[in-house]
């Protein structure tokens, strides 16, 4: 036996979109303080009965089977939350052991409205201590082409003139992102870390959106991420609500970024996520065998968690 060993009913699965009609509905009308359900809703817009073909749509791919799983999961011990906000969680990782979150999150493109402190940005890109600010600058150099016949200054000091140094910097930040989540496409498979987070120099190459907001606090505002039954919330809030979850599982598209995001805000947490994209169905397969495997026998979550994924996948591969 292992201090890491849980059953189901050491387990909380929340879910943060809407499951209920009621709540589609809610959502579907305001795509400021939400964004799953608008964005469904978008492509429906041009035809009759939109909102309703929407929702009978999202109630046959989604929300039936959260609904249908949720049951199963209470069977089994599990605590269940259909409407998760941050309360909930903070909850749950207070009951439980293991938390598990399936919801959907975003990452916007960083514009001018985001910097909180334009002259503090410059002053970090300009003048760089940090490895971070290192490599903004590198992106600066080249953006504004500096080489043999054109010094930073000088160029620096132009673009100034012209009004278009900060648009330029953020120019900057929006390719690192995107460089980052094209390295991201490229990797493949599941990934489940229980380490310290990573020294800079080993961190330098993945500049996400959180990645940069988490460095450059106090210059960038940071964004709204995660979705919850209460709205779209900030990754930092998100991880002051799951603090004293030892193991986390995010259920969503993509999730290795939160996954880097927590190892930065909880060094010592052990976090279960993704580099691919997330499908609801195969996603609730999981963990049903995962559940059934914690149920069989104690065991860390994680382990469980790849062992149910291995055995779905070479199910599938027959």
């Amino acid at each position: 036996m292992s201090a890491d060993d849980v059953g189901p009913e050491d387990c909380a699965y929340c879910v943060g979109i809407p499951v209920t009609r009621r709540a589609f509905l809610e959502s579907a009308e305001d795509s400021v303080r939400w964004d799953y359900v608008p964005r469904i809703v978008d492509g429906y817009r041009f035809e009759r009965d939109g909102l309703e073909r929407a929702w009978a749509e999202y109630q046959r791919q989604v929300a039936g089977l959260l609904e249908s799983a949720t049951a199963v999961f209470r069977d089994l011990g599990v605590a269940v939350s259909t409407e998760t906000d941050l309360a909930t969680l903070r909850s749950a990782a207070r009951e439980r052991r293991v938390v598990i979150l399936t919801t959907h999150w975003r990452s916007t493109p960083f514009t001018e409205a985001d910097v909180a402190d334009a002259a503090g940005l410059l002053r970090r890109v300009l003048e760089p201590k940090s490895w971070i600010e290192k490599r903004l600058r590198a992106g600066l150099s080249k953006k504004l082409r500096v080489g043999w016949f054109r010094r930073f200054d000088s160029a620096v000091d132009e673009a100034r003139r012209r009004g278009e140094l900060l648009a330029r910097v953020i120019d900057v930040l929006n390719e690192e992102d995107a460089r980052a989540r094209s390295d991201r496409d490229v990797r493949a498979g599941s990934a489940s870390s229980k380490r310290r987070a990573p020294p800079p120099a080993d961190r330098a190459p993945c500049l996400t959106r959180f990645r940069v907001e988490w460095e450059l606090g106090g210059v960038l505002a940071e964004q709204a991420h995660v979705e919850l039954s209460d709205g779209v919330q900030r990754v930092t809030d998100l991880g002051a609500s799951l603090r004293d979850a030892r193991t986390m599982d995010f259920s969503m598209c993509f999730s290795s970024e939160l996954q880097d995001a927590f190892l930065l805000m909880s060094p010592d947490g052990h976090v279960v996520a993704t580099y691919e994209q997330a499908s609801i169905p195969i996603s609730i397969l999981t963990l049903k065998r995962t559940f059934d495997l914690l149920r069989a026998r104690r065991r860390p979550y994680a382990q469980a968690r790849m062992q149910a994924s291995r055995d779905l996948y070479e199910e599938l591969r027959r």
